[in-house]
């Protein structure tokens, strides 16, 4: 298992950094972890430390995300939920291959429903 450490709980820019390195490195989000420095009980027996980038077949081609994607995640990241780091993660790794994801309205893990909430027609009295 991959292990990134971030300084603080709010680290947007460590997370950031940890979570490109492993997306490009190909890190499925099973095998990705968050911890923040100091924390208890984070250790796990499998735990390694993120992947450096390599220059092997495994690497994958750089790609970018929607600033939307960049936005949520720093407002996410403020959030006191222990799973936010691996929630985020999971999110950007579906956004390399479903890049229109984030608008997605039917999709549990897309922010749309939130962001951007319907309003019903008014229905006229009678």
């Amino acid at each position: 298992m991959a292990t990134a450490e971030l300084a603080s709980e709010t680290d947007f820019d460590g997370w950031r950094k940890a979570a490109r390195q492993m997306r490009l490195a190909g890190v499925e989000p099973a095998a990705a972890r968050f911890v923040v420095a100091g924390g208890t009980g984070q250790g796990g027996l499998f735990d390694d430390t993120p992947p450096g980038r390599r220059h092997d077949s495994r690497l994958e081609a750089e790609f970018s995300v929607p600033k939307a994607f960049v936005d949520l995640a720093q407002a996410v990241i403020l959030h006191r939920s222990a799973d936010r780091f691996d929630l985020m993660y999971r999110l950007l790794w579906r956004l390399r291959d479903e890049p229109d994801l984030i608008r997605v309205i039917s999709d549990p893990m897309s922010p749309t429903p939130w962001k951007e909430p319907r309003t019903s027609a008014a229905r006229p009295t009678r």
